[in-house]
């Protein structure tokens, strides 16, 4: 399956997936679900006010409206007996298919013949299972305990399928011994090489490893420790930055990014406010992240809508906001003359002050004057004399 496969659900498997509190391995195996409006029903009809309520929680499955009921009823009233649910889900399915590969998570045999006559791919929620199994997000010790629960809500599997789950456990085992040996003797090269502590890496390693750290949390189904490896990444990142938090925030962030690959920007606010107390930070989180917005239109050189979201800004008074916007160019892009002066033109258009030289001059004055072009012309000089070293 691809990232754009598009996924279509039944009834029975998500019900089957809420028993046994698995909903999220949906998203981590598909990323996001629609499931049709009488699927939705199927369940709100007071008997699953469990399952109504964690697909109300979840922002990964969606609950769509089906276009063709005329084919709805078609399906329904065939010799194939198939329920609204199914018959939804089937059409759904189709509907969003167009250029798309779709697959549809269908337990009955005979909606499952009817989706795969029609040309739809069909997975049952075994399979999904196993597929969770075999890539780590649920533990093996975990198995016999969900046959149980599933057994004991009366989830009709056949015994065979039950035994795909078993066949699961030790395609994973085979394939975790490989994996994690080849992993265990990447992560020992790497600490040799920038002597960190294995007993503690997180601390020593200082971003360097970090993602073969948090690649064996997931090789051992320690998901839930993701909250940990972000407060962990955060402290290393202040550390580093004790006199200026704001760069540690920003080094710390774009780690998050690039190993909590399915957190943006929003999970890690979130994250940040409720750990902000224990990272003891004395910056305003909300502006914090109001800045990064206008460091990455700089970054990609949006001078224009750089400079009207720092307008926006209520933490900067006005006469300060084209000093404050000039050094988050240098900042951002160094000091090269040609890149300061397209930005100061900018800045010079929107205040209105075009034809003001004095203006421009004294503004280049105190940008120049500034610790961020102190600091990007020192980054510099110091590659200048690396290269003539």
């Amino acid at each position: 399956m691809h990232n754009n496969t598009l996924i279509v659900s039944d009834t029975g498997p998500i019900i089957t997936f809420c028993c046994i509190d698995k909903i999220d391995i949906l998203k981590h195996i598909f990323h996001h679900v629609y499931i049709p409006r009488a699927v939705y029903n199927e369940l709100d009809n007071k008997q699953y006010p469990k399952e109504v309520r964690i697909i109300d929680s979840c922002d990964f499955i969606t609950v769509t409206d089906v276009v063709n009921q005329q084919e709805v009823e078609h399906l329904i009233k065939s010799d194939l007996h198939l329920h609204r649910g199914e018959s939804e889900a089937i059409v759904l399915a189709e509907e969003l298919s167009d250029n798309n590969e779709s697959y549809l998570i269908i337990d009955d045999r005979s909606a499952r013949d009817c989706a795969n006559a029609r040309g739809i791919n069909t997975i049952g929620a075994i399979r999904v299972i196993s597929l969770a199994i075999e890539r780590g997000l649920i533990k093996t010790s975990e198995i016999e305990q969900i046959i149980a629960v599933m057994k004991g809500a009366h989830r009709f599997y056949s015994d065979f399928l039950y035994e795909e789950l078993s066949k699961s456990k030790l395609n994973y085992e085979k394939n975790y011994n490989k994996e994690n040996r080849d992993l265990d003797n990447r992560l020992a090269q790497k600490y040799k090489k920038n002597d960190i502590s294995a007993d503690n890496p997180i601390k020593t390693m200082g971003g360097q490893v970090v993602e073969l750290e948090y690649e064996r949390m997931i090789r051992n189904s320690l998901e839930k420790e993701r909250q940990g490896v972000f407060l962990n990444l955060m402290k290393s990142c202040l550390q580093k930055h004790r006199n200026d938090k704001e760069n540690g925030l920003d080094e710390g962030i774009q780690l998050c990014k690039k190993i909590l690959t399915d957190w943006d920007n929003d999970k890690i606010q979130s994250e940040l406010t409720v750990l902000q107390k224990d990272l003891k930070l004395d910056l305003n989180i909300d502006d914090f992240f109001y800045n990064m917005g206008i460091m990455e239109k700089i970054k990609n050189k949006d001078f224009h809508d750089a400079y009207m979201l720092q307008c926006e800004s209520e933490s900067v008074t006005d006469e300060k906001k084209p000093l404050e916007f000039m050094k988050k160019v240098v900042k951002a892009l160094g000091t090269d003359g040609d890149i300061l002066n397209d930005a100061l033109e900018i800045v010079a258009d929107i205040e209105d002050r075009g034809a003001d030289a004095e203006f421009k001059s004294n503004l280049m004055t105190n940008v120049r004057n500034s610790k961020e072009y102190r600091n990007a012309l020192g980054v510099q000089q110091d590659k200048k004399t690396k290269n003539i070293d």
